[in-house]
């Protein structure tokens, strides 16, 4: 199978490629933002699957968002269709989708691209809208708030006011891997 994953780099990828490499018949295509545009409309010739995991999560610029998150998705959609390329797309979005944040109304930008590609070019696109997503190789004051917590406690570093009232919703890694796997899994079933 060959899969493409956007955000090659990140801590979502990171535990995908890490199960993926269990099983030697993969090829994994691997792209983040260091290799330039050319390396991604390569790869989108012939993946049978793309994991879109690449996003901008924290950042003093707000180009750096609408760059990273709404251009790439806008540029991986164009070279799809180029490449005539109908493969699934698997989107990794927020559930935070309605915040007035410019990283949640990015993510929301991107997944209208998204479903905007489903129905001009025929292709399955889904969109895994996450909560909090904790576990191995999380990045403390990055992409893991309970990261940030457990580094901060064992340091003795000063912890951010938190709200007792607030609910959080979180998931463990490894499930999201699970989730992921299985719309491999389906691809896979469809090949046969």
């Amino acid at each position: 199978m060959k899969i493409l994953i956007t955000g090659s780099n990140g801590f979502v990828a990171k535990n995908l490629k890490f199960h993926l490499s269990k099983n030697n018949n993969n090829l994994l295509y691997e792209y983040s933002r260091n290799l330039g545009l050319q390396k991604l409309k390569i790869f989108t010739k012939d993946c049978e699957i793309v994991y879109h995991l690449a996003s901008k999560i924290k950042s003093n610029k707000n180009e750096e968002y609408k760059k990273n998150n709404v251009e790439l998705t806008k540029n991986l959609c164009s070279y799809l269709k180029f490449n005539k390329n109908k493969c699934p797309i698997v989107y990794s979005s927020t559930n935070k989708i309605n915040d007035a944040s410019i990283y949640a109304q990015t993510k929301k930008k991107s997944e209208e691209i998204l479903l905007n590609h489903s129905r001009t070019n025929k292709s399955k696109v889904y969109i895994l809208r996450l909560p909090n997503i904790f576990g191995k190789w999380s990045k403390p004051n990055h992409n893991s708030f309970l990261a940030t917590i457990c580094h901060n406690i064992t340091r003795n570093l000063k912890l951010k006011k938190i709200n007792k009232l607030g609910k959080v919703n979180l998931i463990y890694i490894d499930d999201i891997i699970d989730i992921l796997l299985k719309f491999l899994r389906k691809n896979i079933s469809k090949r046969k």
